[in-house]
């Protein structure tokens, strides 16, 4: 076995996104706030055909970190707000109607509110596709 650094593992993700939907919040049971959310970031390449294109990407983030879920809440998190987030990828499967279904998401240990969301009007929002 060698102790090549080369040969370690490394699991770290930083995303920068734009909430699709309100975040969830959940008390855990040492009393702490656990935020769930999703982000879609963008990437942008050229085709075969040479013209620019856009491929969206949409990603879970759970954050456990009690301090600094109060802290989103407190500064306006919602849909549409721009965050970046570092953590991990995180798998996990559960049992569904006899059938495994396999999960992945990100581990969050740090995000940062880049922008707060603009709050729709419920005019607006009956018209947001």
């Amino acid at each position: 076995m060698t102790t090549d650094t080369a040969v370690k593992n490394i699991n770290k993700v930083t995303l920068q996104g734009r909430l699709t939907f309100e975040p969830d919040t959940y008390t855990m049971k040492n009393g702490g706030m656990m935020l769930k959310f999703n982000i879609a970031t963008n990437q942008v390449f050229v085709g075969k055909d040479g013209l620019e294109k856009e491929l969206t990407d949409f990603h879970k983030v759970t954050l456990f970190n009690s301090e600094i879920a109060e802290s989103l809440m407190r500064d306006g998190l919602q849909k549409g707000s721009i965050v970046r987030v570092e953590g991990s990828n995180n798998s996990g499967s559960y049992e569904k109607e006899g059938k495994k279904v396999y999960t992945y998401g990100v581990k969050a240990i740090k995000v940062d509110l880049v922008e707060a969301g603009k709050r729709l009007s419920s005019e607006e929002e009956m018209h947001d596709f």
